[in-house]
């Protein structure tokens, strides 16, 4: 009988716990939450940490979705966003967390690919994918590109985030484990990923996992400034952190992987980031290197 009561709570175990916070998010929190109840992949819970000044009408709306695996906590203090994104990592059941912001949509194959493409690549530790940039009405304006392998990316977390925050799924033992927390700063996803980059393998999926909505209240806009001084020193600390002469390895610069746009894309980054960086006597070094490798194919 016990044997079968232990059997029946592992069952019932999800496999993704994901992960969202809301604050004062009203406007698409509704489409959100459907966007994951619409999911392929069934194995889920859906935790919601809120905080205490979150307007009754969005905890209304939460509620409304009669779903036990949707699990709703309010935080007793106000914590900021990345102390309840870390409060949501310590709660969560699931042997991988996905992250989900209130104003997005994740497409249905979302959850279902990303599960597959964990479990076959067990050397990932993170993975996120592409997105379609939407405005407010969920119109499409672009597609993100971003880079897929962990070699790739990994060169190119030195020069910017390349990886989509809500697209991304993680595996919670190692996080727990290695305690690879969110930091209480601007551009906090970003400064995470290059401290997990130095340690573990980040991958990303080649297709569109999420639409991100473009408004007037995306904290990326809103709060601009203060995220371009976080990425700098977020940036600075990575390069001081390791050598950093693998960012001429293969495959960043072997140009016969590369098409003639894509080529272009990437000298003309160079040369922006080396007129940009005077204050980093090795990255200038360095991207001298790769302004000749660049020249000479």
């Amino acid at each position: 009988m016990r044997k079968k009561v232990i059997k029946n709570k592992q069952q019932n175990k999800p496999e993704i716990s994901v992960l969202m916070t809301i604050y004062k998010d009203k406007d698409y929190l509704e489409e959100a939450i459907k966007s994951i109840l619409s999911q392929l992949y069934k194995n889920w819970e859906f935790l919601i940490i809120a905080e205490p000044e979150t307007p009754e009408e969005s905890l209304r709306l939460v509620r409304s979705f009669h779903d036990k695996r949707i699990r709703l906590i309010i935080n007793k203090k106000h914590l900021g966003f990345s102390d309840s994104l870390n409060k949501g990592i310590r709660l969560a059941r699931g042997k991988y967390i996905a992250r989900m912001d209130a104003d997005d949509i994740s497409l249905p194959h979302r959850l279902l690919f990303q599960m597959l493409y964990m479990e076959v690549h067990r050397e990932i530790t993170v993975s996120g994918g592409n997105a379609y940039y939407v405005d407010k009405k969920a119109e499409k304006l672009y597609r993100s590109s971003v880079p897929l392998s962990p070699e790739e990316i990994k060169v190119a977390l030195h020069f910017s985030d390349v990886i989509v925050h809500p697209s991304v799924i993680f595996r919670k033992n190692i996080f727990i484990k290695k305690r690879y927390y969110y930091k209480n700063q601007a551009a906090e996803d970003y400064e995470l990923w290059t401290r997990v980059c130095q340690k573990e393998k980040i991958g990303n999926i080649w297709l569109a996992l999420v639409k991100r909505r473009v408004h007037g209240d995306n904290a990326v806009l809103k709060y601009k400034n203060d995220i371009y001084a976080a990425d700098l020193s977020t940036q600075k600390k990575l390069w001081e952190s390791e050598k950093i002469d693998f960012l001429l390895d293969k495959p960043w610069y072997d140009v016969r992987l590369l098409n003639r746009k894509e080529k272009q894309i990437r000298k003309k980054m160079i040369n922006q980031l080396y007129d940009a960086t005077s204050f980093f006597e090795r990255k200038r070094k360095i991207f001298k290197k790769m302004s000749q490798q660049w020249a000479d194919s």
